[in-house]
Formats: structure tokens, sequence, C-alpha cells
């Protein structure tokens, strides 16, 4: 059997493996010796030891007792699934969401769910909840990576409070600025300006005067020079983090989840820390749900499965279509975690765009200010993101293709910022 190894399953049971295996041997389609299959069989095997256990503990229970008749005859049609499942071939991803309905599986609940037998077939249907392979097989490492990082790092290293609207003034933008400019453009709220400004424009304007800086020169002008002091500094902690998410880390290197993110709030200077049991999150959302931040006591359990999940992806993922996929995972989970006080959006994209520039991909202008994006992972948590998958998926692909179709050298370009005060 293959030597891979899985976080969301126990070690390998000799006495399971042997009766897998012989199973297997009965079987004319045999699948193949992976620890994926075993660990489905090895579901399946759980399930019916709990349900003789929950018959056994109930057959003299007059309740119950009209039940245990027909359990010979259900207990065939479980051996008829064995047999499809030793012939049946599963991936890490369908075998740990087969796990995860087992986990979801309450079988003293109520008395009828073992006589269920097409209820508990469905656990063993896979179900594909990626993406990436609806796409085209595309090779996403980009040319031009190292002299984004490059420019990324100079632009951090010049800029300040006072001199952070110098980039919405630059007359000899390349598609390199103009990257960078977006980048940092998504990380401010707009929302938050507009009450900074006494609501002199609303978000709506803001947002569409700085993403159109071309011909908004004078009112950009005009804007940042109204802004309080301390609004100032929040924009550049927040501009100088989304920088640093680009150029501090390199191709190859591997990203500690918890401890990175932790870095990452420092350089985003929100200082505030994580949740406790009198501090924690509350997020309503429009369709009635809410999401709690996660307990402190459960932060470092939850985050190593982050991590062994991220590992996977890194060690494992055959494509970067793959990769990106389960990092839009490892997103989801840091982001809906709601560990931090405050910035738990804008430190989860910082931690996913590492994780691209790790494998050297550009990662894509994600704006968590818009409701779009925002609803895509908390709508969809259930299902492993899929709607956000697939808009993060196409945003990468879109630009990597983009930078890749010319010279990106920008012979022309002057001092990107001047350290001065405008």
């Amino acid at each position: 059997m293959s030597t891979e190894s899985f976080w969301f399953w126990s070690n390998i049971d000799t006495e399971v493996l042997i009766e897998w295996d012989n199973l297997r041997n009965k079987t004319n389609n045999k699948n193949l010796p992976t620890m994926s299959n075993y660990i489905v069989f090895n579901v399946y095997l759980e399930i019916i030891k709990q349900f003789i256990i929950y018959f056994n503990n109930y057959k003299d229970n007059s309740l119950f007792h009209h039940k245990t008749s027909v359990l010979i005859k259900e207990f065939k049609i479980y051996k008829k699934l064995a047999k499809e499942l030793a012939s049946l071939n599963y991936n890490w991803k369908e075998a740990k969401n087969v796990v995860q309905a087992f986990k979801d599986l309450n079988i003293s609940a109520g008395y009828d769910i073992a006589h269920n037998v097409e209820e508990t077939k469905k656990i063993f249907i896979p179900k594909r909840n990626t993406v990436y392979h609806r796409f085209e097989e595309t090779n996403l490492k980009s040319t031009n990576l190292d002299e984004i990082k490059k420019r990324a790092q100079s632009l951090a290293m010049n800029l300040t409070p006072d001199n952070l609207l110098n980039i919405y003034l630059n007359d000899y933008e390349d598609k390199i600025d103009n990257y960078l400019r977006k980048m940092i453009t998504s990380q401010f709220d707009f929302q938050r300006i507009s009450k900074a400004l006494y609501n002199i424009l609303n978000e709506e304007q803001l947002e569409f005067i700085f993403k159109n800086p071309r011909y908004y020169k004078h009112e950009i002008k005009t804007i940042y020079k109204k802004l309080p002091k301390k609004r100032k500094e929040k924009l550049y902690f927040l501009s100088y983090g989304v920088l640093a998410s680009i150029f501090s880390y390199h191709k190859q290197s591997k990203i500690k989840i918890l401890s990175d993110a932790i870095r990452i709030q420092e350089n985003l200077n929100c200082s505030q820390g994580i949740v406790s049991s009198y501090d924690t999150n509350i997020i309503k959302l429009l369709n009635g749900e809410t999401i709690y931040s996660l307990p402190r006591e459960f932060i470092k359990k939850y985050f190593a499965s982050y991590q062994a999940e991220y590992d996977y992806y890194r060690k494992n993922s055959k494509t970067d279509l793959e990769y990106i996929d389960g990092c839009v995972e490892i997103l989801g989970h840091v982001m809906l975690s709601q560990i931090f006080l405050i910035g738990n959006k804008r430190t989860s994209k910082c931690l996913f765009n590492a994780m691209l520039v790790t494998r050297g991909i550009i990662p894509p202008v994600l704006d968590f200010c818009n409701n779009e994006l925002w609803e895509s992972f908390a709508y969809y948590r259930d299902s492993n993101y899929l709607n956000a998958k697939k808009i993060i998926l196409e945003k990468t692909i879109n630009l990597n293709q983009c930078f890749e179709k010319e010279n990106l050298s920008n012979q022309n370009s002057k001092e990107y910022i001047k350290r001065k005060k405008a």
C-alpha cells in the first residue's frame, strides 16, 4: 500500500488491513491499495460495528424488538456495499468527505437509522468539492514574480503615512505598478474612510475615485489631505502589510499557518490580539446565520489541522490549479475561524498571498470589503467554498496570463514613490 498519510484518520490497523485485502482479492475489479481507499473501508467497518453495538444494547427492549428481525436482510445489503467499496477508487478529498459524513452520522439519534440503508450508502458517494478540474490545466508559475516582489519591497521600504497617496499620482505607471496599487487599494475599507471624512463622499464614490486615479488626481489629493492622521497611519500599515505578504516570502519556503498569521497581524498593526473567553467575534449573516469565533482553547488543535492540510497540498498537488484550490480552503478556514479580534479577512488574504508566492504564482487582487467575495466564503463554508474557489481561480488564471503576455520592464518609470510629504 502507498505510504501516504492523512491528518483526518488514525494510523493503519493491521486487522482491518487484512480484512480489506481479503475482500479486494475476492472482487473482480479490485481498487488500488491506497490510503484513501483503506480509510473508506475502515469507515464502513466502523459503521457496521456501531450498528451491531447499538442493536445488541436494545435487542431485549420491546420498543426495538420488532426492528431486529430485518437486521439479517439489511446486513446482506451492507455486505454487497462492502464489495462495491472494494472496487471503487477514492482520492484523499473524497475520503476526507466520507470521514466527515461518518462523524456527522448519529446512530443513537433514532432507531431507524441502521435500517435506512440508502441514507447510509450516501456517505460513500464521492463528493467532489473541488473546482480546479473544471479548468484547463495550465502552468501559473510566473517569470514576472521576482520583479513584482522587488518593486513591492522597494515601495514598502519608502512608504510613509504622508506619501502613500503618491501611488495614485504616478504618471509612469506600468502593469506592475498598477497591480501593486490595486493590491493596496483592496485593503481599504471605504465605509470607514467615508466616516472619517464626515460622509462628504459616500463609500461608493470614494471607491470609484481611488480605483480610477488617472481621472481624479486632484480629488485624491483633497481627500487625503482631509484624512485624520490616525486614519492615514491605518492605511499605511494596511498597505505595508499586503506588500510584505508578497516580498517577504520566497519560492519553496514553507508557510507556518498560525505563526505566519500572527506575524501578518503585526505587519498590519493589528495589535489587539487573539480572542478569549471574554472577547469573541460574532458575525451575523443576512440569511440569519451566525458565525462565532473559534474558542481560544481549540485554536492550536484546529490550526494544527489547517497546517497538516496545507502541508499536504504543498507536497502532493500535481498542478498549480489543484494547489490554489487547496489554498482557498485554508484561506476560508482561517478567515472564518475569526481568532483575531480585528483584521481576520485581511490577515487571511495576506496569508493566501504568501502561499501562492511560495509556489511562484502571482496572487490575485482580493477585496473582502466586496460583499460578493465575502459571502462566497460565508454562505458556502459547508461545501468547501466552491463559489469562492471558482471566483479566485478565474482571477488568478486571468491575472497570470495577462502578466505573461508582454515584457514588463518599465524603461520610462521614474522613482515610484518619493520620500517626501505630498
